[in-house]
């Protein structure tokens, strides 16, 4: 049954008011800027690897579990690099707790490009993110063990940013595939390929950089979808109820089987077709 334009009408504007509310709740998460496409460094909040030892460092980019001692070999920049990592582990954990988000990644690569009109500041973006793990390896966080997760992905601010700015098209899964084509993981072919496809934005190029901080990365797309038209998030019952529509008074069509089907359900959880089976027959026992 659908529902009369004016109820449409009262149920879009209610949840286009809703998402603008939701927008600015996003974006509060994990800091103010977007330091997927924005990076800077921090006093604390990051810690760069470019000139850290090497041997360490091609240990570390294998997955193999790497001491902060094995990388930073002096003893003033150890213990600089230490406070780093325990002010970018504490805030992890502080974003897991309060928002569910794993933010602790290592950027490989930074790419930086022009922007018209725009000379205080330039996009300063990791090209690659690895999920990163750190762990102290006593209470008294004397050192840090580091793990990469194998994972790679391309950095989901960029990608939208070339798609939607520059309107330029590749698969980024194909790309950093290639940073692991040989077994190992060397993301030189990422970048030559990535500067080859970017050849017409401005000023374009990619460091070789290895930042370890905290990217709220899954706040990109929570943003996107809530920046989107309230007209298709109004669709969802759920949505709408959320944007404070009482979505009890809504009539269902007694012809939607999908819509009965659900109003029949007994269970929060999915369950495959035995498994329904299963809990239809007790249900009726426990009925009978």
């Amino acid at each position: 049954m659908t529902p009369p334009a004016d109820e449409t009408d009262d149920r879009i504007a209610a949840v286009h008011a809703a998402q603008q509310d939701w927008y600015q709740q996003v974006k509060a998460m994990g800091g103010p800027s977007n330091t997927l496409l924005w990076h800077r460094e921090l006093p604390l909040g990051t810690f760069d690897l470019t000139v850290a030892h090497p041997g360490g460092v091609a240990r570390l980019l294998t997955g193999s579990p790497t001491r902060l001692s094995g990388l930073v070999r002096e003893h003033v920049a150890f213990a600089e690099a230490r406070d780093r990592l325990a002010a970018i582990r504490g805030k992890s954990i502080e974003l897991r707790r309060e928002h569910g988000m794993t933010t602790s990644f290592i950027a490989v690569g930074m790419a930086t490009w022009s922007i018209p009109k725009q000379v205080l500041k330039i996009p300063r973006a990791p090209v690659m993110l690895r999920r990163c793990k750190i762990h102290p390896v006593d209470q008294a966080g004397s050192d840090y063990t580091i793990q990469l997760d194998q994972d790679v992905v391309f950095n989901p601010a960029l990608l939208h940013c070339l798609e939607d700015v520059y309107k330029l098209q590749f698969d980024p899964h194909a790309l950093t595939a290639l940073a692991t084509a040989n077994g190992g993981f060397d993301p030189r072919a990422v970048y030559e390929q990535l500067e080859d496809i970017c050849a017409e934005v401005p000023g374009f190029g990619i460091g070789p950089n290895l930042v370890i901080s905290n990217f709220p990365w899954a706040k990109l797309s929570l943003a996107a979808n809530l920046f989107g038209s309230p007209e298709g998030l109004a669709k969802h019952p759920m949505i709408a109820s959320l944007a404070g529509l009482d979505e009890r008074q809504r009539t269902v069509d007694p012809d939607d089987n999908r819509a009965n089907d659900l109003a029949n359900e007994l269970i929060v959880l999915d369950a495959d077709a035995e498994q329904r089976r299963a809990i239809d027959v007790a249900s009726t026992a426990a009925a009978s």
